[in-house]
C-alpha cells in the first residue's frame, strides 16, 4: 500500500503512513497511479494558504495573546478587525470605569487610578490599531497626525482607516 501524499511504501493493514503520517486510504497500487490524488492535495493546502495569506491580521500567532495583538505596530489591520477591536477598547473601558467608580463609592481608595491605567492602554492600543490599520491602505502610520487637526482632520482620518485593504506593491504586508 502506497501513502497518497509521500507516496512512501507502507503495510497494507496500516492506517497512517510510517514517513509522513497522513491516513491510509486503502491504495494498494502504484504510487504513480496516485499522482491525482497528490495534485489535489496540493491544491487544497494552496487554497488553504492563500485564505491564510488574505486573512494574515486575523490569524494570530500561536503565542500571540489579546495584548500583543492590540499593541504592536507590525504588520497589517483589516476593517473589520480594526473596528472589532475598537468596539472591545471601548466596552472594557466602561467596564474599568464602573469598577473604578464602585471602588471610590465604597471608599476603598479616594483616586481614579485604574481609570488613568486604562486611558494610558487604549491611547496606546488605539494608535497602534491604527497604524496597521492605515499600513492596510499602503499609507504611511504617520497619516494619523492628520487626526490633530480639529474636525476636518479627524473626519479625513475616519475615510482613511476605512479604505479597503490595498495588496498591490504594499510594503507592508509580508510576500511569502
Amino acid at each position: 500500500m502506497f501513502c497518497t501524499k509521500c507516496g512512501a511504501k507502507n503495510p497494507e493493514d496500516a492506517t497512517f503512513c510510517y514517513k509522513c503520517g497522513n491516513e491510509m486510504y486503502g491504495t494498494k497500487d502504484n504510487p504513480s497511479d496516485n499522482k491525482i490524488v497528490n495534485d489535489n492535495v496540493g491544491k487544497k493546502e494552496e487554497v488553504v494558504n492563500e485564505k491564510k495569506e488574505n486573512n494574515s491580521d486575523t490569524v494570530q500567532k500561536p503565542n500571540s495573546s489579546l495584548f500583543e495583538w492590540l499593541t504592536s505596530f507590525e504588520g497589517v489591520m483589516s476593517v473589520k478587525s480594526f473596528w472589532f477591536a475598537q468596539v472591545a477598547l471601548v466596552l472594557l473601558g466602561i467596564c474599568v470605569f464602573f469598577i473604578d467608580v464602585s471602588l471610590l463609592n465604597v471608599g476603598a481608595y479616594n483616586n481614579t487610578w485604574l481609570t488613568w491605567l486604562y486611558a494610558i492602554f487604549y491611547l496606546f492600543a488605539t494608535i497602534s490599531t491604527e497604524f496597521r490599520r492605515l499600513h492596510d491602505t499602503n499609507k504611511s502610520g504617520a497619516y494619523i497626525l492628520i487626526g490633530l487637526i480639529p474636525i476636518v482632520g479627524q473626519i479625513i482620518l475616519l475615510i482613511l482607516l476605512c479604505l479597503p485593504r490595498v495588496e498591490e506593491n504594499n510594503q507592508w504586508i509580508k510576500n511569502k
